[in-house]
């Protein structure tokens, strides 16, 4: 039952090619596809598993940061949405500061508008 096609990483490929192993008796051929699909998965999957644990606690602190969806939470967004307020002049304000200074930004994670370190037009950054 030896395949003719290259090896490449595919692995519900296989099951096709174990089965066929299976019907025909090669019970010794068919282990050594099962064995390859196990060593390919746990390849792939010991690193992935690894480098998640490693950056676990980056992640979360980027997508869970404290303060980063307050206004959206409590209208604040909604709110200056619906407003006369241009949010077109406030987008066209940070666009020149940046232009003009360059990015200063580097190191903070999360913004609001009512407390961080860095102060831009209305907005907090920290």
């Amino acid at each position: 039952c030896k395949s003719h096609c290259p090896q490449h990483i595919d692995i519900s490929a296989m099951m096709p090619e174990v089965s066929s192993c299976y019907a025909t008796g090669d019970l010794d051929e068919a282990n050594d596809k099962i064995l390859e699909t196990i060593r390919l998965t746990m390849f792939i999957s010991i690193p992935a598993a690894v480098g998640l644990g490693i950056l676990a606690f980056p992640i979360t602190g980027v997508l869970f940061q404290s303060g980063q969806f307050t206004p959206a939470g409590n209208g604040t967004l909604s709110s200056l949405y619906y407003s006369r307020r241009s949010i077109q002049t406030q987008c066209v304000k940070a666009a020149k500061y940046v232009l003009e200074h360059g990015s200063v930004l580097k190191g903070y994670y999360y913004f609001n508008t009512f407390s961080g370190t860095l102060k831009i037009g209305e907005h907090y950054f920290g």
